[in-house]
């Protein structure tokens, strides 16, 4: 509701095409949300971001050639947990 009520063209569950090593693959990955049809963006429920996130985050943005990656965490208390990626 919030990307749609700040005008952020986005897509959610939408299928990203997987590369590996140049050639792409016939599994899709399903990505949370992707904005401006450049930006993962991925969310966890976790009490904090831990490298098992990141690494996932990155190996996303590897596999679908996309550059930028936004992790969110709304597990953490009392606020929420946010990291952008790009590669």
């Amino acid at each position: 509701m919030e990307l749609g009520r700040r005008g952020i063209p986005f897509s959610s569950e939408c299928e990203l095409e997987l590369y590996y090593k140049n050639v792409k693959l016939e599994k899709m990955y399903r990505a949370d949300f992707v904005c401006y049809d450049q930006i993962i963006v991925e969310l966890k429920v976790v009490p904090r971001i831990s490298n098992v996130e990141v690494a996932q985050v990155m190996n996303y943005l590897k596999i679908t050639r996309k550059r930028v990656g936004v992790l969110f965490n709304f597990g953490s208390r009392p606020t929420l947990e946010w990291r952008r990626y790009v590669i």
